[in-house]
């Protein structure tokens, strides 16, 4: 009769993480789809202000953003799943998620509120543009820490030199 072998964890992630990864990884897929759910609503703004110029109300506002808010919900649900879970490694980059989110929800309220008013809206372009980038950042830290592929870079068989 064969013994059954227990599980071999990968070498990067900590005990407490095994029963987790599937979770994690699971969560981690949920947030890059709405990452992808924003981009695809920086297409859909890029677009609709090609065939229709300047925003002149509140609706068309929402008709050139809906789809990035969409996305952002959708990131900021998985993200604060992922801050409350267990999986140890991905919480901080959840948490530096969060606050890209919540920098870009801030950003686009001041957004709508600029272009409903027919205010200037050019610093809070200037927050909308400098989160979405601590977005993208925040997923790749996040894929980073999930997947874990930062053990062999190729520089673990390098010596030091005796001084």
């Amino acid at each position: 009769m064969m013994k059954r072998q227990a599980a071999r964890q990968p070498r990067n992630r900590p005990a407490s993480d095994a029963p987790h990864e599937p979770a994690a990884t699971r969560r981690l897929w949920a947030l890059l789809g709405g990452v992808g759910v924003i981009l695809a609503g920086e297409i859909l703004d890029v677009a609709w202000h090609a065939s229709h110029g300047e925003f002149r109300s509140g609706a068309d506002v929402v008709k050139g953003h809906w789809l990035g808010w969409l996305g952002v919900m959708l990131a900021i649900a998985v993200s604060v799943g992922g801050v409350r879970s267990s999986h140890i490694k991905g919480r901080r980059g959840y948490r530096s998620m969060l606050v890209a989110l919540a920098a870009y929800v801030y950003g686009s309220l001041w957004n709508f509120w600029g272009h409903a008013g027919g205010q200037d809206t050019f610093v809070a372009h200037v927050v909308l543009i400098v989160s979405k980038v601590g977005i993208l950042v925040a997923a790749a830290f996040i894929t980073q820490l999930v997947i874990g592929r930062d053990q062999n870079l190729g520089f673990s068989n390098v010596k030091k030199k005796p001084r």
